[in-house]
């Protein structure tokens, strides 16, 4: 495949192959690779299995924010050059999946409605939450969770935490993963069936 990326696009793309390289990684269960064990496990580098063993591989808290930072964090410029209709699209159909998760929400935001989480921006939350790493995974009743807190920092007054289960916000990164993909094959005449 020969593509035709600019410089512009490029952090885009690798932000989508990234991620998804990481997926296919997970799926494929790499920690029992041969080639992994001869080349990391039985090396002088066997202390990065160490950590990635303890903390769940490639389902750990560290890639999970790498994984929404790069398909929510790094794309948003790139996506206004490449299709300036899509950010607004993408906000809507992440905030509509984010509401029908029913997340745990504590909102001190002058235009959002504690009580109605509909009038909450997930997008800007979240993005914002961990573009300046205030992602905190915790355990409760064995059930993990991930917290994105986010605050106006010229208004602390005005802040935000919302909590996920953490195969919850999963979705929405499913959900970021498949629309960025559509954009791909839209844009760039790639389909979907080769990205998958």
């Amino acid at each position: 495949m020969n593509l035709n990326i600019s410089p512009e696009d490029s952090i885009f793309f690798q932000s989508i192959a990234s991620c998804n390289f990481l997926m296919v990684l997970q799926s494929r269960n790499f920690q029992n690779d041969n080639f992994y064990k001869s080349n990391i496990v039985d090396n002088e580098n066997f202390w990065i299995n160490d950590i990635l063993e303890k903390s769940g591989y490639l389902g750990n808290p560290a890639i999970m924010q790498a994984m929404f930072y790069l398909l929510l964090v790094v794309p948003k410029e790139a996506l206004s050059r490449i299709d300036s209709s899509f950010n607004k699209k993408l906000e809507t159909l992440f905030n509509k999946k984010a509401t029908n998760l029913n997340p745990e929400v504590n909102t001190q935001y002058d235009n959002e409605d504690q009580s109605n989480i509909s009038t909450v921006n997930f997008f800007n939350h979240i993005r914002n939450s961990v573009a300046h790493a205030y992602c905190t995974f915790t355990k409760e009743n064995n059930e993990p969770y991930v917290t994105f807190h986010d605050e106006n920092p010229k208004d602390i007054k005005q802040n935000c935490d919302i909590k996920f289960k953490t195969i919850e916000a999963g979705e929405l990164l499913a959900l970021l993963d498949v629309e960025m993909k559509k954009l791909l094959s839209n844009k760039f005449n790639i389909s979907l069936k080769r990205i998958k």
